[in-house]
């Protein structure tokens, strides 16, 4: 279960999980690797299976270097030190508002 503090707009989402939009102003944006800066990215879809409720959703993603996504040092992999489900949330929430603020 959420709790109230990890009940974020982003989590309450009810639609189909889909945003194109989104998506491409994110990949579009000049905004980097949130480990390590890098421009050249991925989008991660931020799931746990641990936390019911939280399904893939397209405004629910973080930008990753390929080496932090799906390297061996990656999140898939489990190897990203220092960056917990709450942490990638937190900064989902806040590129959403951004995209939000500009839109």
């Amino acid at each position: 279960m959420l709790t109230k503090k990890m009940q974020t707009k982003s989590n309450r989402i009810k639609d189909n999980g889909k945003d194109k939009k989104y998506l491409q102003w994110l990949g579009n944006s000049g905004i980097g690797c949130i480990v390590c800066g890098d421009t050249d990215i991925e989008l991660h879809h931020i799931t746990d299976k641990s936390i019911k409720g939280l399904r893939r959703h397209d405004r629910r993603v973080v930008p990753l270097c390929p080496e932090h996504h799906r390297g061996d040092g990656g999140v898939h992999h489990g190897n990203v030190a220092n960056l917990s489900t709450k942490d990638m949330l937190f900064i989902s929430e806040q590129l959403n508002q951004r995209y939000e603020d500009e839109a």
